[in-house]
């Protein structure tokens, strides 16, 4: 065999381990994302896609920095209590923004099974989601308002949250993670 077709040979099966690794860690942000589209009669009112970072999710991520970085990245802290990174786009994009206290066009309420849990405690938006979020949450596009929404860690009182409801003039709507 000669050198070149060795060398060929030796990316390509690399070439193929990193595109199995990044679909596994695609699977993964997957089952931590769950997504919520709300019509007012044609338009898209609001297209939600909501990931909530669990344990694994925030392991896999540590990974994936980690092999991408050749051993130099790590990922995002833990989140301090329930944190769910929010991407959002819509038709009206002057009523899309999120507040903790309540007094935007759109409210949240985290829920664990049928019970409503506390109102989060931060909601933070990301102007421009660094390249670094863009790996970590593959899901995000251009066109996203992206905010990190967080409540704090007894908020559904030790139950584990199953999903978000969204409700506005516009409309309301649930999504619910698939664990």
């Amino acid at each position: 065999m000669s050198t070149m077709l060795a060398l060929a040979l030796l990316a390509g099966a690399a070439f193929a381990g990193e595109q199995a690794d990044r679909r596994a860690y695609e699977r993964e942000v997957a089952a931590a994302t769950a997504e919520l589209k709300l019509y007012d009669g044609w338009y898209t009112a609001l297209q939600l896609r909501g990931t909530l970072r669990t344990s694994e999710l925030t392991a896999a991520q540590g990974a994936r920095m980690h092999l991408l970085t050749d051993g130099a990245g790590t990922g995002p802290p833990a989140p301090d209590g329930i944190e769910v990174l929010l991407a959002a786009s819509s038709q009206f994009p002057k009523e899309l923004t999120l507040a903790a206290d309540g007094t935007t066009p759109w409210t949240l309420t985290l829920r664990a099974g049928t019970k409503a849990c506390d109102a989060p405690v931060e909601v933070r938006f990301i102007k421009k989601p660094t390249p670094t979020d863009r790996t970590l949450y593959p899901h995000l596009t251009d066109w996203d308002r992206v905010y990190v929404v967080r409540w704090a860690s007894d908020a559904c009182g030790g139950n584990a949250p199953d999903g978000l409801s969204v409700h506005g003039r516009r409309g309301a709507g649930s999504l619910a993670w698939p664990r």
